[in-house]
């Protein structure tokens, strides 16, 4: 398959201020299909490394939708396994590393003082951070790095970290052309604990090759091949330690906020590079789906219904692509990234009023903060009666006080509010390695666990019925235990218990795209099968101990025979 690949990365070593480019073998881009499976393959090979920042497979080819890039890091705690913090992200920071011909950067160590990056095709030059730069906010910040390079006759983009980030606030997020991504467990801190205040790009003159954008039709199967040929060298365990996206749907059915009316199989291709609308807008533009009919559902009432879809280019992008879906809505017109940070904060804290949630969202992104996070931290307020739901000024007010952590000196002292270590192991003793990295689909899960217990439902689920959504929570958790003992996903297993179903977890279908089982309930028993064997094949383990009775008998089935399996 044509993916564009330059298969050059660049190692940046922030101690001693100096880089180096390092091309890669053609077999780790087939092995891994997403950034944080290479990232976590790359911090096994440098141990030195914590940040690795990479452009989508497809990133700066001539597709249409193909602007999304990845920040993976490796976090590690006094005690406890690495974790593996994502953040993704569209715009032009992707497509500009990718044409100054690289297919990711690779952070070794710590910076000795506060420092911004400049990266050009040739070379990484480092700056100490000019004490006259206000960096309270980020979004100035990063305007005036363009104009910088604009009066140097370059373009270019810049990634930085705002206030919150400084401040050691575990909602803190990476800014890009004005929004905040993603946080993904305070992704914005740990930049921030390398020292890194920006890093700006500058634009080069390579572009990947191109792919015709009749080629999506293809994609499909070819992706298809390529992982079933895969799965037969490799055995399908191999991919789930590392996180590898292409796989690893059981994140991706978390984090998505719209439901695709796509077929299933369009799934696996569009995964990595082509951002938050990854699974609709390649859809959209290969005439798969008619436009102006696309619809997807958020948290709860607060249905989000697209009425009309059209697309617009990244700021200051020279290539043919577009890179941002843009939504009529409820909301009026806008991106999908805005979309979704509107969201959350009217879902979670009462905000009623398109004009306050938009107050709150610019508020949050002035800080650096991710505003779906910095929700979510602020509903805990409202559970305790501490802010009436709806109290704008109280909410910003919140906002701007300082954080009650402190900024980590170092990433293997990354002081995390929520741990997902923390939040699991309570109930499940089923740590049997720690030199591997967790996944972000167990970040998720742990943060789901803690929601099981009181705390509000996450904004990603679609489930309307209570007895429905504890269902989904409790092989949620199974799934996480059958990721730490190696195996690709309980998820055949879990639907043949009854704990979910197809229409809910598009999972089930890749399953079905390289397995060629039915879409039966005979067809996922024999799935579970297949899988539970192929697990105890190549990975025997001691059995699960389940310290809380309460999910004893959810997590009992991931090793016992299939036969018991049949849940009534």
């Amino acid at each position: 398959m044509n993916r564009g690949s330059i298969h050059t990365i660049r190692h940046i070593f922030l101690s001693d201020r100096r880089f180096e480019d390092e091309g890669l073998p053609e077999e780790l881009f087939e092995h891994f299909l997403g950034g944080s499976g290479i990232a976590a393959e790359l911090f096994s090979l440098f141990p030195s490394a914590s940040l690795f920042i990479a452009p989508g497979l497809l990133t700066g080819s001539s597709l249409p939708f193909s602007g999304g890039w990845s920040a993976v890091m490796l976090a590690k705690k006094n005690g406890s396994r690495p974790m593996l913090l994502e953040t993704f992200g569209q715009g032009s920071f992707g497509k500009s590393i990718a044409s100054c011909g690289l297919d990711g950067l690779l952070f070794h160590g710590i910076s000795p003082e506060s420092t911004i990056l400049h990266i050009s095709p040739n070379k990484v030059r480092f700056f100490s951070t000019p004490l006259a730069i206000d960096l309270n906010d980020p979004i100035e910040l990063e305007q005036r790095l363009l104009e910088d390079m604009a009066g140097k006759g370059k373009e270019g983009a810049v990634l930085c970290i705002g206030k919150a980030a400084r401040e050691g606030n575990p909602s803190a997020a990476l800014v890009h052309e004005g929004r905040t991504l993603p946080a993904g467990g305070g992704t914005g801190l740990f930049l921030g604990s390398l020292k890194l205040t920006a890093i700006t790009i500058e634009r080069g003159g390579q572009q990947r090759l191109p792919v015709e954008k009749e080629a999506f039709k293809n994609l499909a199967e070819t992706s298809e091949a390529t992982i079933r040929d895969l799965v037969t060298r490799k055995g399908v365990a191999a991919f789930m330690p590392t996180g590898a996206r292409g796989l690893l749907l059981v994140r991706m059915a978390g984090y998505l906020p719209i439901r695709p009316r796509v077929d299933d199989r369009m799934l696996l291709p569009f995964v990595e590079g082509l951002g938050t609308v990854g699974l609709l807008a390649p859809a959209l533009a290969a005439g798969l789906i008619p436009e102006g009919k696309g619809e997807g559902k958020m948290h709860r009432k607060e249905a989000l219904l697209f009425r009309k879809m059209t697309t617009g280019g990244c700021k200051g992008c020279p290539f043919p692509c577009t890179g941002q879906l843009r939504i009529e809505g409820r909301y009026g017109e806008m991106s999908m990234p805005d979309y979704v940070d509107l969201a959350v904060p009217i879902s979670l804290l009462g905000i009623r009023h398109t004009a306050d949630a938009l107050q709150f969202v610019e508020h949050a992104r002035r800080r650096g903060m991710d505003p779906a996070s910095a929700a979510k931290g602020l509903f805990r307020l409202i559970e305790e009666k501490s802010i009436r739901p709806g109290d704008i000024d109280a909410v910003l007010e919140f906002l701007d006080k300082p954080s009650e952590h402190q900024v980590p000196d170092h990433p293997n002292l990354f002081p995390f509010s929520f741990d997902p270590l923390a939040a699991l192991t309570p109930h499940i003793d089923t740590i049997r390695d720690r030199n591997v990295p967790f996944t972000l689909a167990e970040y998720q899960i742990g943060t789901w666990w803690k929601q099981i217990k009181g705390l509000p439902r996450p904004a990603m689920l679609y489930h309307k019925k209570e007895d429905f959504w504890v269902e989904r929570e409790k092989a949620t958790i199974a799934i996480a235990v059958a990721q730490r003992n190696h195996l690709l996903v309980a998820a055949g297993i879990c639907h043949q218990a009854r704990l979910i179903s197809e229409k809910h977890f598009p999972l089930f279908s890749l399953l079905n795209a390289f397995t060629g089982l039915e879409r039966t309930p005979k067809g996922y028993l024999e799935m579970g099968k297949r899988i539970m064997e192929r697990r105890k094949e190549l990975f025997p383990l001691p059995p699960i101990k389940v310290e809380d009775e309460r999910i004893a008998g959810i997590l009992s089935f991931v090793d016992e025979p299939v036969d018991k399996l049949l849940l009534t």
